[in-house]
C-alpha cells in the first residue's frame, strides 16, 4: 500500500519535484532527533582584497530553519464494502491514488505559498496574464543578477491561464521535434529558454494590499528586516500583504560576490500584512534586509528618509506568483515518521525521486465493523536560497 501511494503521489506533484530534497537524510541517522525545525546552511560569502596580505575577517554564516509538520488523509470502508464492492485491483485506483493526489496537491500548495512570501524578485505585473516571452527571460535575468547558478536546474512553474497564453508562443524555440510534438500532444511545454515548464494548478493566488496615500519611507539610515514608512492613508487595515512587492527610490539591488550595482532598484516582498495607523505610520517586514556592506550586502545604499516606495501592483487586485527558479532555491524536507505494534499493519517508504516518506497505517474498528486506512507525511519547506528565484507576476 506504502508502495502504491508513493506511485500515485509521484504521478500528482509538479512543483515539489524540482526543488531540493537532500536534507531528509537529516532525520534518518541513528539515534539523531533534532525535532521538528532544523537549520540548513548557507554557503558562505567571502570578500576579495588585492595584493599579498590577507584581511582574515570574521566569517558571516547564513542559515534558515525548516520546520516539518504532519498531513494525512484516511478512508473507512465497511467490510460489506469491501467484500461486495472493492477488488483488490480496485483498493489502489478508488482509494490510495486520492489520498496521493490529496496529499500531493498540500505539499506543492505549501510550497507554493512560501514562494509568494519570500521570493522579492519579480516581473511582471499583478493581475494581467504574461502573454510574451520576454516576461520569464526578464524574470530569469533578474535571477541571474542575484547568483542564480546557470545549468540545467532551473524550473518554470506556471498556472493553467499562463499556461494557455504562452504555449503558443513557446511552439517555434523548443530544441527538438519531440519536444514540439509533446506541446501539442500532451499541451505541455517542455524545455525553453534553458529551464524546464510546468503547470501547477497551486500556483499562490493573493491580493495585493489596500494602499493608499503617497509612502516613503521614515527615517534615514535604515537597515535589517523591518522598515518605518509613512504618509499612507490613514488607518487601513493590510494597507500591504503578505507577498506584495515594493521598490524604494535610490536603492538598488547589487550582485551577491562582486557588490556591484545591478543597475536595477532592489525589490522587497513583504513578509507579513501590514496596517497603517491614525498618523499613516507603518512597519513594513521585509525580505531581503536592507543591509548595506559586508559580504552578505543587499543594496548599494540606506534609503533617505522621505524616499517613495512604489508598490508592484493595483490596489486590492487579484494576482498569482508564477516562478522562475533554481532546484537549490527552496528545499523540502519529508522525514519517515515511527511505526507502532498493536495494529493490523503499518509501514513506511521513501521515494528518493519525489522526497516524500509515507506511513500507511491499517487497523480494523471492531466496534463499526470498518477497516481503518490512513497515510501520513510529515514534512517542510524552506527558502534557502530566494534570491535564486524570481516570480512572474499574473
Amino acid at each position: 500500500m506504502a508502495k502504491e501511494f508513493l506511485r500515485h503521489f509521484e504521478n500528482s506533484n509538479t512543483f515539489s519535484k524540482y526543488v531540493n530534497k537532500r536534507y531528509a537524510g537529516e532525520y534518518t541517522k541513528v539515534d539523531f532527533r533534532p525535532g521538528t525545525t532544523i537549520s540548513i546552511p548557507k554557503p558562505a560569502r567571502f570578500a576579495v582584497t588585492s595584493g599579498a596580505v590577507a584581511s582574515f575577517p570574521d566569517l558571516t554564516e547564513e542559515s534558515v530553519n525548516l520546520t516539518v509538520n504532519q498531513y494525512n488523509a484516511s478512508f473507512a470502508p465497511t467490510s460489506v464494502e469491501m467484500t461486495t464492492s472493492v477488488s483488490k485491483d480496485q483498493f489502489s485506483e478508488r482509494y490510495l491514488k486520492g489520498m496521493a493526489i490529496a496529499l500531493a496537491s498540500q505539499v506543492d500548495k505549501d510550497g507554493l505559498a512560501m514562494v509568494a512570501t519570500t521570493v522579492s524578485n519579480a516581473a511582471g505585473t499583478p493581475g494581467v496574464t504574461p502573454t510574451a516571452l520576454s516576461t520569464y527571460l526578464d524574470a530569469k535575468a533578474i535571477a541571474l543578477e542575484h547568483g542564480m547558478p546557470v545549468d540545467d536546474q532551473i524550473s518554470i512553474i506556471v498556472n493553467p491561464a499562463a499556461e494557455a497564453k504562452i504555449i503558443d508562443a513557446l511552439k517555434g524555440i523548443f530544441h527538438s521535434t519531440h519536444e514540439i510534438e509533446k506541446q501539442y500532444r500532451e499541451g505541455k511545454m517542455g524545455i525553453a529558454i534553458g529551464a524546464k515548464w510546468s503547470m501547477d494548478q497551486l500556483v499562490a493566488a493573493r491580493t495585493v494590499g489596500t494602499q493608499g496615500g503617497t509612502p516613503a519611507v521614515d527615517g534615514a539610515s535604515q537597515t535589517g528586516s523591518t522598515l518605518n514608512t509613512k504618509t499612507w492613508t490613514a488607518t487601513v487595515t493590510n494597507v500591504l500583504r503578505a507577498g506584495d512587492l515594493f521598490t524604494i527610490a535610490g536603492v538598488f539591488a547589487v550582485n551577491p560576490v562582486t557588490k556591484l550595482t545591478t543597475g536595477r532598484l532592489q525589490q522587497f516582498v513583504v513578509t507579513a500584512n501590514a496596517n497603517s495607523t491614525g498618523a499613516g505610520l507603518a512597519a513594513l517586514s521585509i525580505s531581503p534586509p536592507i543591509t548595506t556592506s559586508g559580504t552578505t550586502q543587499t543594496v548599494t545604499a540606506s534609503p533617505a528618509d522621505g524616499a517613495l516606495i512604489t508598490v508592484l501592483g493595483a490596489t486590492a487586485v487579484g494576482a498569482v506568483s508564477n516562478v522562475v527558479f533554481h532546484k537549490d532555491a527552496f528545499t523540502l524536507a519529508s522525514i519517515p515518521m515511527q511505526t507502532y505494534g498493536g495494529l493490523d499493519k503499518s509501514a513506511v517508504e521513501y521515494d528518493p525521486d519525489t522526497g516524500i516518506a509515507v506511513r500507511i497505517t491499517q487497523g480494523m474498528d471492531v466496534t463499526n465493523d470498518k477497516l481503518l486506512v490512513r497515510a501520513d507525511v510529515l514534512y517542510g519547506w524552506a527558502a534557502t536560497r530566494p534570491e535564486w528565484a524570481a516570480r512572474v507576476e499574473g
